[in-house]
């Protein structure tokens, strides 16, 4: 959901765990994506998808996405999401290992950007039309745009677990960041804190 302040935003989105961690150790993602899923974790049966306020926050997010913009460890420790990946829009991968575009059967296309992140953020923003760019990680490709100033609005999905080790979200970060919460809502899966980047 937009703050309604311009027509095309670059909204990073990403989901940590209450102490800071958006990946566990050996990079596992464990329970932090319940919310997405709306999984039963405790009794071991996780639900077919999202409910109530999680899945209007999905649905918005896809309404609203015209590009992704993700690093390369996302892609890779997703396998591309085994060709299969949800986005049904043009993702742009940041990466140093040049790679020969992938079409997938369901009509997402991944691109590999060797120019870096502002050229990846210029290629999806002129792919997205007037739709938003979502940049969906990792935590080091979002510190990086944070922090050379290519994210207009930031989604932090809080989710109720500790993980004690991983990969931070903010470790990277070289500067401070201002921003001003716009939405806030609650669920028993996550947090969903938005933020405009002042």
């Amino acid at each position: 959901m937009q703050s309604g302040t311009q027509a095309q935003a670059v909204v990073a989105d990403i989901t940590m765990s209450v102490d800071g961690f958006v990946m566990g150790p050996g990079e596992q993602i464990g329970h932090l994506h319940d919310w997405v899923f709306a999984g039963d974790s405790a009794g071991g049966n996780p639900r077919v998808s999202a409910t109530g306020v999680d899945a209007e926050i999905l649905t918005d997010s896809f309404e609203s996405r015209g590009a992704v913009v993700m690093g390369r460890r996302t892609f890779d420790v997703t396998n591309g999401w085994d060709g299969d990946p949800p986005f049904l829009v043009p993702c742009f991968v940041i990466t140093h290992r040049a790679h020969e575009p992938i079409v997938c059967e369901n009509g997402t296309t991944f691109e590999f950007v060797v120019g870096g992140p502002a050229a990846a953020v210029a290629r999806a923003r002129a792919a997205a039309g007037s739709k938003d760019v979502s940049v969906m990680g990792g935590a080091t490709t979002i510190s990086t745009l944070l922090d050379v100033g290519l994210v207009d609005e930031f989604h932090l999905h809080i989710a109720p677990r500790v993980v004690g080790g991983g990969i931070r979200l903010f470790e990277s970060m070289t500067r401070e960041i201002a921003l001003e919460e716009f939405r806030t809502e609650v669920s028993p899966w996550a947090t969903h804190v938005f933020y405009s980047v002042i």
